[in-house]
């Protein structure tokens, strides 16, 4: 069941799967923005442009958002790459990727659900990933998930007062 973020930070919760040392990180950030905007911000390079790694501001996002397309975000500044393919497309709902580090072979599952809510859009994270890593993610979506937050509240803030 999901459940909406309270308002200035996400909800974290994780699920071991004994069976095959995989655990599913789960995160939930609500976000005062229309579903229609919080999907653009996953599905589009100007959208990831704005809130995925903007402390790292040569960073190059690529993002076809159809079944098959391929997706990365990368910085030579951070040193760091992460690349997969997008396997499912239910927009504005859900959006179904593979997960892989470029220092990695391991592939990961993460899946963006979206809903529509009072007052804007509940984003629910799931990431599947071995349970060796589940802390540095859950670290990870907090502080992406909260830029996007920020990003698309800051956006709908500057739209009303115009």
């Amino acid at each position: 069941m999901p459940v909406a973020a309270p308002p200035g930070g996400p909800i974290v919760t994780t699920n071991h799967t004994p069976v095959d040392d995989f655990t599913e990180l789960v995160v939930h950030q609500q976000v005062a923005a229309p579903i229609a905007d919080v999907w653009a911000a996953w599905t589009t390079v100007e959208g990831l442009v704005r809130w995925w790694w903007p402390h790292w501001p040569d960073t190059i996002y690529e993002m076809e958002a159809i079944s098959g397309g391929r997706w990365s975000a990368r910085s030579e500044e951070g040193q760091t790459g992460v690349e997969g393919e997008v396997v499912s497309v239910d927009e504005p709902h859900v959006l179904e990727l593979t997960w892989r580090w470029d220092s990695e072979d391991s592939e990961d599952a993460v899946r963006v659900e979206l809903a529509e809510i009072d007052g804007g859009t509940s984003v629910t994270v799931r990431h599947r990933t071995p349970s060796s890593g589940q802390d540095d993610y859950r670290q990870g979506w907090e502080f992406v998930l909260g830029n996007l937050q920020a990003a698309l509240e800051a956006e709908a803030g500057a739209e009303a007062a115009t």
